[in-house]
């Protein structure tokens, strides 16, 4: 399984747990069988775009394309919300040497 595919399994099996929604409560909610869903996290299946969608819509969550040089705001956003931001990088900062600014 690439590491890029792992680490949505993870991000989608985390946010799974962490609303307290079983494998099958989340299969009826997805009509995508819980024994699929296991697969999926164990990642014994490939991750169909499909499921990926149905899943994280289930939990909540929405897939996007994040261009490259957005992808530090965002993860600063997600730290964020989180309240994780511990070493918090600021998504800005003012030039002094900028007559503007």
């Amino acid at each position: 399984m690439p590491r890029s595919t792992q680490f949505i399994i993870d991000e989608l099996k985390a946010a799974r747990q962490k609303k307290g929604i079983s494998q099958r409560a989340l299969g009826q909610k997805t009509h995508i069988p819980q024994s699929h869903i296991s697969n999926i996290e164990k990642g014994r299946v490939d991750l169909h775009l499909s499921s990926l969608l149905e899943i994280a819509r289930a939990l909540e969550l929405e897939v996007m394309l994040v261009p490259s040089s957005l992808i530090m705001v965002v993860q600063t956003l997600q730290r964020e919300k989180r309240g994780n931001n511990q070493h918090q990088i600021p998504m800005y900062q003012l030039n002094p040497d900028d007559p503007n600014g």
